[in-house]
């Protein structure tokens, strides 16, 4: 069973509606849509400080690895 486009039709959290066999009012729709698109926009904020997390912690390790390499080199008489 897929939606328009090929995708897959968004699940639906509020459980009862689909237990019970009724079709969901427009202002149940509503309310589901909003609580999809912020758990949604939750997912992909946290996907996103992870992403910059881990762009921080390279850029501490590349300058962290450039001063090794500065004590390594041959010294001065």
């Amino acid at each position: 069973m897929e939606g328009i486009g090929g995708r897959r039709p968004a699940p639906r959290y509020f459980g009862d509606s689909i237990r019970s066999g009724r079709v969901l009012s427009e202002e149940e729709r509503a309310a589901e849509n909003v609580y999809i698109q912020k758990m949604e926009r939750e997912k992909l904020e946290k996907l996103r400080r992870k992403a910059d997390q881990e762009k921080a912690d390279a850029a501490k390790r590349a300058v962290a690895g450039k001063g090794d390499k500065k004590d390594e080199g041959p010294r001065p008489n």
